[in-house]
């Protein structure tokens, strides 16, 4: 498996865009992440696009708020998300909240199947 830390970053400009980076390793971002088999980041990112060997602190992401270690895809995967560095950044958190609270299949893998781990059971890609 190729770990190369790696940033997915949504390219697209169509208002979809709310600013959130994952940082994850190469092969987890290309299959897990930007391949769309995540509810999550599919609701999330409209345009994903993996930046290979760089981090989204890298990228210029701001460190606070961030939320490390997503458990969603497991503690063990090292996924991270972060938003646009500046006083936005509280407001970009917001936004990615209520696009996951819309989104049926994102609240179901949360809430009803133990925060990720019956997707990262239906996806053993995802689960390690």
């Amino acid at each position: 498996k190729d770990c190369t830390p790696s940033a997915v970053v949504d390219t697209a400009h169509n208002g979809t865009d709310i600013g959130i980076c994952y940082n994850a390793p190469y092969y987890y971002a290309k299959d897990c992440i930007a391949s769309g088999v995540s509810p999550n980041a599919n609701a999330s990112i409209a345009n994903p696009r993996i930046v290979k060997g760089k981090t989204c602190e890298d990228m210029g992401y701001d460190h606070w708020p961030a939320f490390y270690a997503d458990p969603f895809y497991g503690f063990e995967n090292n996924v991270s998300l972060f938003v646009h560095a500046g006083l936005m950044a509280v407001f970009e958190w917001v936004h990615f909240s209520s696009v996951l609270a819309s989104c049926e299949p994102c609240l179901s893998s949360l809430l009803l199947e133990g925060w990720g781990k019956q997707w990262r059971e239906k996806n053993p890609q995802c689960a390690r």
